[in-house]
């Protein structure tokens, strides 16, 4: 059984993922030290656990989970939707093996420009995008991004919120390969806030 704080810690990649979107929609800057490593994590193919995809860099997102899912919490913002609209896609491309093998040639593509340039280069962010727009927003009911029109008109910002995306349906992807369900982010909600408080306190 897939111990709970491996399932948060999934579940945590994708709530910092809708929230970098949330901050790149409203014009707000990115920490690379919050970016890069969900980016990395799009191109890890084997890994023997959750830290070895993530490591110890989803503190943004643990405290999101706290944050969006603690009972009696009343969620602000785009967050809860993103993630919720994340693991819809995630759902759908598993069910696309058309997909998948298109999105396998893409990101062996992205690990070979991942030897030239680091991974929130300008000219990844683009492959990122790219790879996304390409496979995932190709499926059905794709993602509204609400934030300020002047941002959201930035070629730059639209790529990084494409690049997010992808990391996020990457984590969500994980999630559920962990066991995690859409539906427990209601019925086990107390348990998912719990292991990510716990990981929390764990923080440096």
């Amino acid at each position: 059984m897939t111990a709970p704080h491996e399932v948060a810690k999934a579940l945590a990649a994708v709530f910092q993922c809708a929230a970098l979107v949330e901050d790149a929609a409203h014009g707000r800057s990115l920490e690379p030290t919050q970016l890069c490593p969900l980016l990395e994590a799009v191109l890890i193919v084997n890994a023997p656990n959750v830290d070895g995809i993530y490591g110890a860099s989803l503190t943004l997102g643990l405290r999101a989970l706290e944050t969006q899912l603690s009972p009696g919490a009343r969620p602000t913002g785009e967050v809860l939707r993103y993630v919720f609209a994340m693991l819809r896609l995630a759902h759908q491309f598993q069910r696309a093996p058309a997909l998948q093998q298109e999105m396998d040639k893409r990101l062996a593509r992205l690990q070979a420009q991942r030897a030239h340039f680091p991974v929130d280069h300008e000219t990844l962010i683009e492959a990122f995008a790219e790879t996304y727009s390409a496979t995932l927003a190709t499926l059905p009911r794709r993602i509204e991004i609400r934030g300020q029109r002047g941002a959201l008109s930035q070629p730059r910002t639209a790529a990084l919120i494409r690049a997010c995306l992808l990391a996020g349906v990457r984590g969500a992807i994980l999630y559920f390969q962990l066991g995690g369900r859409r539906r427990h982010l209601f019925l086990q909600r107390r348990r998912l806030v719990g292991a990510a408080q716990a990981l929390c306190e764990e923080l440096p």
